[in-house]
C-alpha cells in the first residue's frame, strides 16, 4: 500500500495461521439442526445437519478463481472477475484475512475481513459476505460472519463495520441478527480512475 506521501504503508502484523490451524470453530462448523428449519431439498421431516467448513485461505488456486466466477456475479454483477494474482495479493495482504465456506468440499461462500488500525483503535470491516445462490437459506452466511467475527475478536478489534445495500432484505436481518447496529451515518464514495 502506498501512502499519501508516496511511502510504503505496511499493515501491523497479525497472527497468520497456516491452512486448517483455525481454532476448532472455524474449521468444521455444524449448521443448523432439525428443528431449525432447514431447506437441504429434502422435505421437512427428513432435514438434516448440513456440515460446512470454514477456511481461511492462505494461497490462491485455479480452484479458488473458479470459486469467485460462480460467486461474484451473486454479489456484484458487474464486478470484473478477479485473476490468480489479485486473489493472491488479497491474501497476501496482512491486513486481509479471506474466508471460504466448503460444503462437500465446494467452495459456496466467502467474506473479506479487513483490519484497520487507526489513531481511535483497532477496527475491522466485513467486505464482500457472499454465499452461492444454489446453498443459501442452510446457515452458510452466517457461519462465515461468525467465524470472521470470532477472528477479528482474536486480533483484538474492538469494532467491526460492514455495509449491505437495502435491497439485500435477508442479509440485513443476518447481520441484524448477529447484533450489528444500523448507525445513522453518510457513506460517501469517490470514483478514481485508474493509474
Amino acid at each position: 500500500m502506498i501512502g499519501a506521501n508516496g511511502a510504503g504503508v505496511t499493515c501491523p502484523r497479525m497472527n497468520r495461521r497456516r491452512p486448517g490451524s483455525l481454532p476448532g470453530a472455524f474449521r468444521k462448523t455444524s449448521v443448523g439442526s432439525a428443528g431449525a428449519g432447514l431447506d437441504t431439498g429434502t422435505r421437512a421431516d427428513d432435514r438434516v445437519r448440513v456440515q460446512v467448513s470454514i477456511e481461511r485461505v492462505a494461497a490462491a488456486t485455479p480452484a479458488l478463481v473458479e470459486a469467485f466466477r460462480r460467486l461474484l456475479p451473486a454479489l456484484s454483477p458487474s464486478a470484473p472477475q478477479p485473476t490468480l494474482a489479485q486473489l493472491q495479493e488479497i491474501i497476501g495482504a496482512t491486513c486481509n484475512a479471506l474466508l471460504v465456506a466448503r460444503l462437500d468440499d465446494a467452495i459456496v461462500g466467502s467474506v473479506t475481513l479487513v483490519f484497520i488500525t487507526i489513531p481511535s483503535g483497532r477496527r475491522a470491516r466485513l467486505e464482500s459476505v457472499v454465499v452461492d445462490p444454489s446453498a443459501r437459506q442452510r446457515g452458510i452466511g452466517e457461519a462465515l460472519c461468525r467465524a470472521a467475527i470470532r477472528l477479528a475478536g482474536d486480533a483484538g478489534v474492538t469494532q467491526i463495520d460492514l455495509t449491505s445495500s437495502p435491497a439485500r432484505a435477508a442479509a440485513n436481518r443476518l447481520y441484524a441478527r448477529l447484533g450489528f447496529q444500523r448507525r445513522d451515518t453518510n457513506v460517501f464514495r469517490l470514483p478514481l480512475s485508474p493509474g
